[in-house]
């Protein structure tokens, strides 16, 4: 993470990048889903969260001395709470992501260059240089047809949709300055990656929009 921050200051000064939003795109912790990643963790699910937060809310204000800093998340299945056994979807407004969302909020509530922002749909929104952008989390089976559905769904056009979830980078054209894209994670390689054989870099993505033509540069962030 500390290498994220030092790689995106510098991409900041090379484009002359004063204001940057940042997105979160989930599953920040582990244990929840299979009970054979308790054995795993170095800590338990709730004291995981909230050092994460505290983390990340410290992290978010580093960067914040650099660029005013936008700042938004959704909440990933791995976080989810299923309880009671019960299955996927169950409970799902049961999620750690919310204490990270209001320990964020409350650390940095007095800082002029960090704002946060959470919509009712529960997902990322922002229009940025003139092009609607959302995010997801990124369960979805194909990219290309949940961006034509999430503009019906909500009746906006969406020009840039953005998902993590497969833990890999991923870009598509799929129409006239639209893109779907997948960013990677920032873990990398574990134990149930390379159980399924599929692997890719620990990284995230910097991405820069213009007017008038959106995309016109990413940077792939490679992390040791």
């Amino acid at each position: 993470m500390w290498d994220l921050l030092n790689q995106t200051i510098e991409i900041c000064k090379k484009e002359n990048v004063s204001k940057l939003n940042v997105f979160n795109m989930g599953d920040f912790s582990d244990g929840i889903l299979r009970v054979s990643q308790l054995f795993k963790l170095r800590y338990g699910v709730i004291e995981g969260t909230v050092l994460y937060a505290n983390f990340i809310a410290n992290w978010l204000n580093k960067l914040s001395e650099y660029v005013v800093v936008d700042f938004q998340m959704v909440n990933g299945n791995h976080t989810e709470l299923r309880m009671l056994g019960q299955p996927k979807s169950a409970f799902k407004n049961e999620n750690t992501g919310i204490v990270v969302y209001d320990i964020i909020k409350n650390q940095l509530k007095n800082n002029p260059n960090f704002n946060i922002s959470k919509n009712p749909t529960g997902l990322i929104f922002a229009n940025l240089c003139g092009f609607n952008v959302l995010g997801i989390h990124g369960e979805v089976k194909n990219m290309e047809k949940a961006i034509k559905d999430f503009s019906k769904t909500y009746n906006t056009n969406i020009d840039i949709l953005i998902a993590g979830h497969l833990h890999h980078s991923k870009c598509e054209t799929v129409g006239i300055n639209s893109e779907v894209i997948n960013v990677p994670s920032i873990i990398g390689v574990d134990d149930f990656s390379m159980s399924l054989n599929k692997t890719s870099n620990a990284g995230a993505t910097f991405l820069i929009l213009e007017e008038g033509k959106g995309k016109v540069q990413e940077y792939n962030i490679k992390l040791n």
